[in-house]
């Protein structure tokens, strides 16, 4: 365990490449740079233009870890825009059509700027989100440069344009004093004309105005016209808002893309036309006739859900490694955490009612501490944590963490935190298998490598097992999983968020690799793969979940136990528990009719809801035969319960969505000595938060 740490020391420590800042080759670039930009809108050459931009406004909500878990689409608005430029700095823009779709219910308006393109790679000062997300900020190549900002050259690339070969240099720049609000970024520069081929933009957190945001990129990229002028071609923004008082897993996130063609350099506007607004509308009966091309979801990309575009994630990733703290930092002081509602409040058969609180405070720039505590009122027992988290930049943190709790031993929840409090207390069907760990250690997160975010973390820790505390309302808890107790050290290589997009669908993918040390040495390794892929108005989905841990004595709570809506529907909760399984899911995903129920302001239920027919496979091998553990007062002779099942087990099942697929209902029957079961729950999507 000691070499793994060390070793994930040093990576975390490790920096990249020096930048040698204000090299003279630099700041004479960015010099000419601000020269042409001031030229190049007095430049005669270029008087006026007109063009055309189709954009997307999609609103999205992120519930759980933004790394692993993807974000729902909530709303998409297409907006087809009219574009005029005049020299020297005159800007009109039309929204001249509009259509939208909402997928949950929700309230959303935008500011008016969001419906346009950025012109002219910002004016000198920079404004986001009508003033409000950003005001009057120093443009990096603007008037004042030179003296807000320091410049790096850290790439060169060369661009074959209708033949002709142009040299590009990446200009990276951060502000000399990362207190203000400034920018922080990169720009493409041609080394010819010094003129902005991309720009890419984050910002200091006292440039951000609304304390709700976490993160605010840009990224402009441009076009050559004519061979001469670099104009906009594509153009992305992200705003990602998190709630300020209270640290809680729920993001907003608005996503804005745009696409610019069309180009009119001979076009001649009338004095008149830019009188008004900067962005104005068409009035509605010429807004809803504009003739869009297919449906208004067809354009959205496949994984605009599942993953930010990857070049966002490394603009984000660069400010961070310029700036550090003075770009992460949001939260002064101490604040309430809710990691989950179950953190909070919970039901089990171990704990019975349980309750809990958390929270976190910033220590100093880049440090803070964190805790959380749960009393359980069956079991008499307290349950916490108490973690120090060092943040240095680049996505690397590490924690140092004690702890004492109940951990489920599966790899996946069956269902989500609230569900199962509900079900534990009123009917006896706890779908968890909690032990009791002591443990001590050090989590180390490693950052982002081939499109993963890799965690490393040695612990030594201390396993129990638990019985059954609790008594509900209806019916009766099955024994909980009798653990061996032992105790030693244990080091956790964990990689989360990979994925992969394309015409073929959208493949994610997560797992741990678990080095152990108890009574004897032991591996065990489990991967996640989810696939998804879009057939007209239908989509293919697939679940793979594959486990296993080396043969030999190894304590029972290393097993892989499968059994529940999730990993064995159509079969009981205990019916697998082995060395080495598979759980397999695949499901066709098609809308069919339903109620349309209205939601006043908050728009509509859509008249459609999902149905999910779906084929179920489980392969155990090499059973772990655990004795039952019964339930005090009354204890009976243990009685064999799991490791009894072997080989392949399929099911047939189908899953109903109404309410926007809020809500899911599911009904399977196994197929090799199974039985009917029933489940209901909420999406999938918020289990992270509940």
């Amino acid at each position: 365990m000691i070499r793994a740490v060390v070793l994930a020391l040093a990576v975390l420590t490790a920096q990249a490449g020096a930048q040698r800042w204000n090299e003279p080759r630099a700041t004479e670039l960015a010099r000419r740079a601000i020269e042409r930009r001031s030229g190049q809108i007095a430049d005669s050459a270029l008087a006026s233009y007109s063009a055309k931009a189709i954009g997307y406004l999609t609103f999205l909500a992120q519930v759980g870890d933004t790394a692993i878990v993807p974000a729902m689409v909530v709303k998409q608005d297409q907006l087809a825009v009219e574009v005029y430029w005049r020299a020297p700095a005159s800007s009109k823009q039309v929204v001249v059509g509009r259509r939208d779709t909402l997928l949950m219910p929700a309230d959303i308006d935008y500011y008016r700027d969001r419906f346009g393109i950025v012109q002219s790679n910002f004016p000198d000062r920079i404004r986001m989100g009508d003033g409000r997300d950003i005001a009057d900020v120093p443009h990096p190549l603007g008037s004042t440069g030179l003296s807000a900002y320091e410049y790096a050259i850290t790439d060169s690339l060369a661009l074959q344009v209708v033949g002709e070969r142009i040299d590009v240099f990446q200009v990276s720049f951060r502000p000399r004093d990362a207190r203000q609000p400034r920018a922080i970024g990169s720009a493409f520069l041609d080394v010819r004309t010094a003129d902005i081929v991309r720009l890419e933009l984050s910002f200091t957190r006292a440039a951000i105005l609304d304390k709700r945001i976490e993160h605010l990129t840009v990224a402009l990229e441009n076009q050559l016209i004519e061979g001469r002028f670099w104009l906009p071609r594509q153009q992305f923004v992200e705003v990602v808002r998190a709630p300020p008082e209270i640290v809680i897993p729920v993001r907003g996130i608005i996503r804005g893309r745009w696409e610019v063609c069309c180009y009119d350099i001979t076009f001649k506007p009338v004095p008149a036309l830019f009188a008004g607004p900067p962005i104005t509308f068409a009035p509605q009966s010429v807004l809803r006739a504009y003739p869009f091309e297919g449906g208004i979801l067809d354009g959205l990309p496949p994984d605009v859900a599942s993953a930010r575009p990857a070049d966002i994630t490394e603009i984000q990733e660069r400010a961070e490694s310029l700036v550090g703290q003075a770009f992460r930092e949001r939260i002064d002081g101490a604040a309430l955490t809710v990691p989950r509602i179950n953190d909070i409040a919970r039901v089990n058969r171990a704990e019975g009612l349980a309750l809990g609180a958390a929270a976190r405070a910033r220590v100093r720039t880049g440090v803070s501490a964190d805790a959380r505590v749960r009393f359980g009122f069956s079991d008499d027992e307290w349950k916490g944590e108490l973690g120090l988290t060092w943040e240095p930049s680049g996505g690397r943190t590490m924690r140092v963490f004690v702890l004492r709790d109940y951990v489920d031993v599966r790899d996946v929840p069956e269902t989500s935190g609230i569900r199962n409090s509900v079900a534990a207390q009123e009917f006896g069907s706890d779908y968890t298998d909690p032990i009791d760990v002591r443990a001590a250690g050090v989590l180390v997160t490693l950052g982002r490598w081939a499109r993963t975010r890799w965690r490393i973390e040695g612990a030594y820790e201390k396993h129990e097992p638990l019985i059954v505390r609790a008594t509900p309302e209806n019916g009766r808890y099955e024994p909980l999983l009798p653990a061996r107790p032992v105790e030693g050290t244990r080091v956790s290589l964990r990689g989360d968020g990979a994925t992969w997009s394309g015409n073929a669908g959208i493949l994610r993918a997560g797992g741990e690799l678990r080095l152990v040390d108890y009574d004897a040495k032991a591996v065990r390794a489990v991967l996640i793969v989810d696939y998804e892929r879009a057939l007209g108005a239908s989509r293919i989905t697939a679940r793979t979940i594959a486990a296993g841990v080396s043969a030999g004595s190894v304590p029972e709570q290393l097993g892989v136990y499968f059994g529940g809506p999730v990993t064995a529907p159509g079969y009981r909760f205990d019916d697998f528990a082995a060395r080495r399984g598979v759980s397999h899911r695949i499901e066709w995903r098609r809308p069919v009719p339903f109620i349309p129920i209205p939601l006043a302001r908050f728009g509509r239920v859509p008249g459609k809801a999902t149905l999910a027919p779906f084929f179920h496979a489980v392969w155990v091998d090499d059973p772990i035969i655990v004795p039952g553990m019964d339930t005090p007062p009354e204890p009976t002779p243990p009685s064999v319960f799991r490791g009894e099942r072997q080989g392949w087990y399929t099911a047939v099942g189908a899953g109903f969505e109404p309410l926007m697929g809020l809500v899911r209902l599911d009904v399977a029957r196994g197929l090799r000595d199974g039985r009917w079961t029933f489940s209901f729950d909420v999406s999938r999507s918020f289990w992270a938060l509940l």
